[in-house]
């Protein structure tokens, strides 16, 4: 995939860089920055208000990559895209706009406790203010969801389940099609998070059949500051807006106001226009490479450095041992080096990963884990990466030793 690193001016502008800190935020293609830019300096107008040829033309690309985005999960209807700041707004547009109204005390609300804080934290403060009941499935010694307890605590009949896809620390990948199902069986309303799965393989929510699902642009080769959360027909009318203001109604009089059609009454306000161009072009350029070589490159580069990281001794590895079951993500402690003093030593050797609970801090308790440092890849990761990884893992060893 050389080929590929070409296309990232963060690669060109940074020689010799191994940046393997992509599940926070990956890097942007060339074109995605051009396409942005070109808003910017072409056709700078608001979208869907304007009569002029600026905002139309705006207005197009606009809802063009809504489209895109669409097309790109599966979404039967592009008025389902619902674009918010990022997962964790999604999520709590979720929260806010639909669960406060359809749940409440003594409801039960099933989550795992792989789930990233995007869900684990509205999920408690909501518990607090309602007194809805929290139930937690908890995780397996290999590091999987505990599907046998997950199954069990649906016997409790939830109203409400919060299911992550893959999990950002330990690379999980989990079966959720059939949860999701189970879940429907017992009348759960199910919030799927795809933060992590949606820039590494082909997803269709037409099969997977969440009522809601989220993810962020930033982790997909797309800029900061724009998510999208989709929405099952039957609950788009059910689900009400978090933020009042312009563009998200139809009508106002001086003593009542009538709402947009979905999608627009949940994007009030100038919405993120560069941005949402730019996810757009980011699925373009993913849609362009294909997942065939997407899934390729990743499954070697996946392979390569659990083989890696597995030679060396004083590595303690989170997450499944089999390449086919996890992401490249991967958590680790090295034996003797606090988290964030691995993470310095790294840099100095020109790797970048990061070092904390990485938004999943129940993960770690799960497992009497503190801080880890967290390597994750993406379509321009390479082999010298890991082998540079490597390298400075050994340097950070021999340093505290």
């Amino acid at each position: 995939m050389q080929d590929v690193r070409s296309d990232f001016p963060v690669l060109k502008n940074n020689p010799g860089l191994a940046y393997l800190d992509s599940a926070a935020s990956s890097l942007r293609p060339q074109s995605v920055i051009e396409a942005m830019d070109e808003y910017y300096t072409h056709y700078s107008a608001n979208v869907h208000r304007g009569i002029h040829h600026l905002s139309e033309h705006a207005t197009e690309k606009f809802e063009n990559a809504r489209e895109k985005v669409g097309a790109f999960i599966g979404s039967p209807n592009p008025r389902q895209i619902i674009f918010t700041r990022n997962a964790t707004d999604s999520s709590n547009m979720v929260w806010r706009g639909w669960a406060s109204k359809f749940l409440g005390k003594e409801k039960r609300i099933l989550i795992t406790m792989m789930e990233h804080h995007a869900h684990f934290v509205p999920a408690l403060e909501f518990c607090k203010e309602t007194g809805a009941i929290l139930d937690v499935a908890p995780l397996t010694e290999d590091f999987r969801l505990d599907e046998s307890k997950f199954h069990e605590l649906l016997e409790k009949k939830p109203d409400f389940v919060a299911l992550i896809h893959a999990s950002n620390v330990l690379g999980t990948i989990n079966n959720v099609q059939p949860l999701i199902e189970a879940a429907h069986r017992k009348g759960a309303v199910v919030m799927l998070d795809m933060s992590q799965s949606v820039p590494h393989m082909s997803l269709d929510v037409r099969a997977l059949d969440p009522d809601f699902a989220f993810f962020s642009g930033h982790k997909m080769l797309a800029p900061s500051g724009i998510g999208v959360l989709w929405v099952k027909e039957k609950y788009l009318e059910q689900l009400s807006p978090v933020t009042y203001g312009g563009s998200m109604i139809a009508q106002v009089h001086s003593d009542e106001f009538a709402l947009n059609d979905p999608p627009l009454r949940f994007e009030a306000g100038t919405p993120p226009i560069a941005e949402v161009i730019g996810l757009g072009a980011a699925v373009e350029y993913m849609a362009k490479i294909g997942w065939d070589a997407f899934g390729d490159h990743e499954s070697e580069i996946i392979a390569y450095t659990l083989t890696s990281l597995k030679k060396l001794p004083y590595v303690r590895l989170f997450g499944p041992s089999d390449a086919k079951d996890r992401l490249g993500v991967f958590a680790f402690h090295v034996a003797g080096v606090p988290a964030h003093d691995v993470a310095s030593i790294l840099d100095e050797h020109n790797v970048a990963v990061r070092a904390g609970f990485h938004c999943a801090q129940p993960v770690h308790e799960a497992y009497k884990a503190g801080p880890s440092v967290r390597a994750s890849t993406h379509i321009y990761t390479t082999k010298t990466d890991i082998d540079q990884l490597v390298a400075g893992l050994a340097k950070a060893q021999q340093v505290f030793k």
